[in-house]
């Protein structure tokens, strides 16, 4: 046909006419697996557990690691529900993309109930006082949002807590954050975290 001449014309040789085929070809096949991998992560699903609270507009990775977390309760594994605790505690306080304003703490849920309201205090003197500063000078989306926590050691420990010792762990944790306009350098990359374990609840005491 006509049409299929003129497309003809642009290639000197059939080598050029097979080869800009497999361009086509490669092209069609990046773009569906991009379009499978964004609904894969737009399909993550939240699975509650009766220990903690759900997290607040998590992102797929935040959802991931709570997905993890209710799979080893139900699995009654405390090594594991302490790490999962560990990483949860990172991404929901160190997320302030998901916040509703500065006093909106994160991760309360993985301390015990009697150091929340002293950990909120300081958490709002310290850390969450950057959040109405960066909307106001950068704009909402700087604000930082954890998408990475990688456990690089581990240690069981014995935790000394309100004059009782209880068997915890002890972890090193990276973190990355999603790119904005603050530098990373300015952000928490490297965190030690320790968490005891009581009546089969792993909890947050400790973070540096």
């Amino acid at each position: 046909t006509l049409l299929a001449g003129k497309w003809l014309n642009n290639f000197s040789t059939k080598e050029d006419i097979i080869s800009h085929m497999k361009e086509e070809a490669l092209k069609r096949l990046k773009n569906s697996y991009l379009l499978s991998t964004i609904i894969k992560e737009e399909n993550v699903v939240l699975v509650s557990n009766e220990t903690y609270e759900d997290p607040k507009k998590p992102s797929n990775a935040f959802k991931k690691a709570f997905n993890a977390l209710s799979e080893h309760i139900q699995d009654q594994d405390m090594e594991k529900v302490s790490e999962d605790v560990a990483i949860c505690f990172v991404y929901d306080f160190f997320t302030l993309k998901n916040k509703d304003n500065g006093t909106d703490v994160g991760g309360l849920t993985y301390l015990p109930q009697n150091r929340v309201e002293e950990f909120s205090e300081f958490a709002i003197r310290n850390y969450y006082k950057n959040y109405d500063e960066i909307v106001n000078e950068l704009g909402k989306k700087s604000l930082p949002e954890v998408v990475n926590v990688t456990v690089q050691s581990k240690t069981e420990t014995e935790v000394e807590y309100k004059n009782e010792t209880y068997n915890g762990y002890t972890f090193n944790l990276t973190v990355e954050y999603d790119e904005t306009k603050i530098p990373t350098e300015e952000l928490k990359t490297t965190i030690q975290l320790t968490c005891l374990i009581y009546d089969m609840k792993a909890m947050v005491i400790s973070v540096k």
